[in-house]
């Protein structure tokens, strides 16, 4: 019998898996209009920043150059570097006039990498060709993966359950042939790039690997030191991913996105789980025309990974069967399968006893990208127990076929709203959580430092038109937050508007009862600064006051659209100079920020135009090596140095990463490297093991 698969059927099994990766892709075939789902329009603002980034010399990719007011946003050090760095190149030298199709070819060759690879992992498993690309054409076409696709716009998550078989595949190589050197270097790889394509998958895939290798060691207790291999080899991965590790678990904690962290994790039905038919929704239509589908998706596990798991159970209780080597495995994987649907799904609410971090984005169901690689290696050893490798090659392609008309019903209506995407292309805004990895200063006081201003979020609200200012809203103001600078202020810029034309309006700032400002209100932009001395005759016997606005003679259609609100004046305005000053005198160079500034006597202070993170920017300051602040600038924290006063400064700003979180990666990569120049060298003076050695190496596992 024959084992190895040919370059012919390598061939004709790639040309399967492009047509297949054709029809999961068909929703998005336009290439001038995108759905309007907020996360695939981010996922492609964030291609273009990437290419911006490589263009720039950024390698790894750290910082996304435009996003955040351009102050230097380090989105790709805390987010999914790798598959961006791959789609940034294929916009730069492929697709040069369009990131949105190469976020196309990126998924595209991903799941053409995955197809190949869950065959390669099926039929090391099952030894039955036909039943392993049954089992890929599973994988690929689960229910949970279109819904990545075409109804979340997981761009990432997508690319991770491609990277996921190969991870697998991998690491049980690497577990029962631990004398194979290739597989540290293969081990170590694989998992890098789960890690810097998706860390929940990252995550979540390393939790349940570790199970089943621990449930297959305790069955065999021989194979510990096999167990000990494979930890070392995930280990080297993480090594190789310090440089993107170290830094989001010292800082993940403080970042905005933290609040996604929360105590309770949304599961789906029951009912939805196991339906055979579909069951999404259209999704919430904000104002602006995107669609937030998340609160209306209904995951399914797919009727070929519900007839694989019911077929598995029956053998596994009713006929145990252990002399080949997928009978053996099976039990394991039904305890997998079974721990990862508690997860997803359970009748008892256990996640309040889990630490926090486990319950990553709230939603549970995305622990099915766990259920479906199960489910899909389960069915390649259902198809073998049922046809007894008879199954015949049009007997297979019958199967794909209804194995796709089963799931193609969830991949969306193509006439859903589109957005025009061409002058997206030229201004790209990251729209989803553009805040998400900066540190969330309000709630992490610590990290300030020093203070120039802050806004004012209880006198916004949101509205259809955009920020609307807040009227009767009491904001306490404490005598303490008074004292501390005589000359604080609040800056007020917006625009009003009303219907009316009535120019007898006027807006009152009030502290308790009494009047401390008024404005007259006219249509058209609105500039008022509104010095805080005057209420100090109002704190003599009390802590603190509250402070509101309020409209005289208000007309029901009059509204006050804010662009700006804060409690500013903190610092002396004589002492420093503000980031809006000093950013008109800072050019980009490559990676570094190079600001030349004539600093005049007295400034102690300058805020510079890049977010602040400890441990993370080198500075310098005419070509020396100085030490940085924080500044709370309006809700972010900026960094900030003190200059030389009373003479030209220049100033050059690197975001670097932390300086041994690389050097840990750095030394990762060159034994990486030193054991692949070992591997080919070794290669070249022996011969390659024939099909019968490695048969029976393979009997060892049973």
């Amino acid at each position: 019998m024959n084992l190895s698969t040919t370059w012919r059927q390598y061939f004709f099994l790639t040309l399967l898996f492009t047509l297949i990766a054709m029809m999961l892709l068909s929703p998005l075939s336009s290439n001038l209009y995108i759905p309007n789902l907020w996360d695939i329009w981010n996922h492609v603002a964030t291609i273009t920043h990437a290419k911006l980034a490589l263009a720039e010399g950024q390698f790894p990719l750290r910082v996304a150059p435009l996003a955040l007011n351009n102050w230097r946003y380090p989105q790709f050090q805390f987010y999914s570097p790798t598959s961006y760095t791959f789609a940034g190149f294929i916009y730069q030298w492929v697709t040069p006039s369009n990131p949105f199709i190469a976020y196309k070819i990126t998924l595209m060759a991903a799941l053409i990498f995955g197809g190949l690879y869950f065959y390669r992992l099926a039929h090391w498993l099952v030894r039955f060709k036909l039943a392993a690309t049954l089992a890929a054409v599973v994988y690929l076409t689960s229910p949970y993966y279109i819904i990545v696709i075409n109804h979340v716009g997981g761009f990432n998550e997508a690319i991770a359950l491609s990277v996921l078989p190969a991870v697998l595949y991998y690491t049980l190589q690497r577990y029962y042939y631990p004398r194979d050197y290739r597989t540290l270097l293969q081990v170590g790889l694989a998992w890098y790039l789960l890690a810097t394509i998706h860390f929940i998958t990252f995550f979540y895939t390393s939790l349940m690997v570790a199970l089943l290798l621990l449930f297959l060691t305790i069955r065999n207790p021989r194979h510990w030191l096999h167990l000990i291999n494979v930890g070392i080899a995930y280990g080297f991965g993480c090594v190789l991913a310090m440089w993107y590790l170290g830094p989001i678990f010292i800082l993940g904690k403080y970042f905005a996105v933290a609040r996604s962290m929360v105590d309770e994790m949304f599961s789906p039905f029951l009912a939805n789980l196991f339906s055979p038919t579909v069951n999404i929704s259209g999704g919430l239509i904000y104002p602006e025309g995107y669609i937030n589908v998340i609160s209306q998706l209904h995951p399914n596990m797919g009727l070929p990974i519900l007839f694989a798991i019911g077929v598995s159970f029956y053998f596994v209780l009713c006929k145990p069967m252990f002399m080949k080597r997928s009978s053996y495995f099976s039990p394991y994987l039904l305890g997998i399968f079974v721990i990862a649907f508690i997860m997803v799904w359970s009748p008892f609410y256990f996640w309040h006893y889990l630490p926090k971090f486990f319950s990553m984005f709230q939603y549970s169901w995305r622990l099915l990208s766990q259920v479906i690689w199960v489910g899909s290696l389960l069915f390649a050893w259902a198809i073998l127990l049922l046809f007894k490798r008879e199954l015949t090659v049009r007997m297979t392609v019958l199967g794909m076929l209804l194995i796709i008309m089963s799931s193609s019903a969830w991949l969306p209506i193509t006439e859903r709203s589109f957005l025009n995407a061409k002058d997206f292309f030229n201004k790209p805004t990251l729209m989803t959580n553009p805040d998400s990895y900066v540190i969330d200063a309000k709630k992490n006081k610590n990290f300030i430092q020093a203070m120039d201003s802050m806004t004012l979020d209880a006198f916004i609200t949101q509205g259809s038109l955009g920020n609307l200012l807040k009227l009767d809203v009491a904001y306490p103001i404490s005598k303490r937050l008074i004292d501390s600078s005589p000359f604080l202020s609040i800056s007020l810029e917006g625009r009003f508007s009303t219907k009316t034309g009535n120019r007898h309006e006027r807006l009152l700032v009030m502290a308790d009862k009494t009047i401390i400002g008024a404005y007259e209100l006219k249509p058209g932009s609105l500039q008022w600064t509104i010095p805080l001395y005057a209420m100090r005759h109002l704190l003599k016997n009390k802590p603190s006051v509250s402070l509101k606005f309020v409209i005289k003679n208000m007309h029901a259609s009059s509204k006050i659209n804010i662009e700006k609100i804060v409690l500013t004046n903190f610092i002396k305005p004589s002492e420093f100079l503000p980031v809006e000053q000093v950013e008109k005198n800072c050019k980009q160079d490559g990676i570094d920020t190079i600001c030349n500034i004539q600093v005049s006597r007295g400034i102690q202070l300058l805020e510079l135009p890049i977010l602040f993170y400890p441990d993370m920017q080198r500075i310098l300051l005419n070509g020396k090596l100085i030490p940085y602040i924080s500044v709370f600038h309006q809700k972010y924290l900026l960094a900030g140095i003190v200059p030389k006063a009373n003479q030209m400064n220049e100033i050059k700003i690197q975001f670097t990463g932390m300086l041994w979180a690389n050097y840990v990666s750095g030394v990762g990569w060159g034994i990486w490297s030193l054991f692949l120049l070992f591997t080919i060298l070794r290669g070249l003076q022996t011969k390659t093991v024939s099909p019968s050695i490695e048969l029976s190496k393979d009997a060892s596992i049973v």
